[in-house]
């Protein structure tokens, strides 16, 4: 007892080095694992509910196509009904999407029913003539206008759906924001473009959508356009805002900033603490 007593005493300090020094290891590398694990698990949960956001906005950008689709068979009707046939679609399409701002399409010159000098000052015809009927909702009701940028939406055309940067409104005499999914409009015949259908989606639907995500309970998320642009945020004043200004910029320094940069550029996931 004596001899163990003896050894034991010798080397209680080198032990308690010793455990003390796998006890410090040990929690670093618990520390570690919970913050991979952590990440891990918030690296999931945002594909999740991203996948949910992007099939939202899928079904918005679905209901553009479909309706350009729709008009690229516009050589089937009697060239007398074209406009207020697809006039009468565009509004239902309106009235049936509360989340949904306007709708419009806006056609090259002379193509839809070769119509356009006899419709010179028609409601829902530009000021040329052509086709480019807008309907918006304004002071709570649905208003026909004429697409005020007819011409250079129509400047470098596409054969692929375009999703816009955030775009400020005034709906019922208060501030705004929407995003806008364009598809153009193809004639079946030739499979040439001869327009494009656009519709313009109310922010604040996203903000509901992203409002309900609360990692852990007490986290917080945001929703960013390609641009860099607050679509949907905690700080409805940021909306509209680019996610690198003010307090945001500050608070994700210079690392965060680039990294979610890197990310809205390529779209590979992207992880980081602050």
């Amino acid at each position: 007892m004596k001899l163990r007593s003896k050894l034991t005493s010798v080397i209680s300090t080198l032990m308690t080095v010793i455990i003390t020094g796998i006890t410090v290891l040990s929690l670093l590398q618990a520390r570690s694992l919970q913050s991979e694990s952590a990440q891990e698990i918030m690296k999931n949960l945002t594909g999740l509910h991203a996948y949910d956001i992007s099939a939202y906005y899928q079904r918005v950008q679905d209901q553009a196509e479909t309706m350009a689709t729709l008009m690229g068979g516009y050589e089937n009707l009697n060239p007398a009904q074209r406009r207020s046939s697809y006039q009468d679609f565009l509004h239902q399409m309106l009235e049936a999407n509360k989340e949904l701002l306007a709708v419009y399409t806006v056609w090259k010159p002379g193509t839809i029913d070769k119509l356009d000098r006899e419709n010179l000052g028609v409601p829902g015809a530009a000021p040329d003539g052509r086709f480019a009927p807008m309907y918006i909702r304004e002071s709570g009701n649905i208003e026909l206008s004429f697409f005020k940028d007819y011409e250079k939406v129509l400047e470098n055309l596409s054969s692929h759906n375009v999703v816009e940067e955030p775009e400020q409104r005034i709906i019922n005499g208060k501030t705004a924001y929407s995003v806008g999914f364009r598809s153009p409009v193809i004639l079946k015949r030739t499979g040439e473009i001869v327009g494009i259908v656009g519709v313009a989606l109310d922010l604040n639907s996203s903000q509901e959508l992203v409002a309900g995500i609360k990692p852990y309970g007490v986290g917080n998320a945001a929703l960013y356009s390609n641009g860099g642009h607050v679509i949907a945020h905690q700080a409805q004043e940021r909306i509209g805002t680019l996610f690198s200004s003010g307090d945001s910029g500050a608070t994700l320094g210079e690392t965060g900033i680039a990294v979610i940069q890197r990310s809205l550029s390529d779209g590979s996931p992207a992880a980081f603490t602050t």
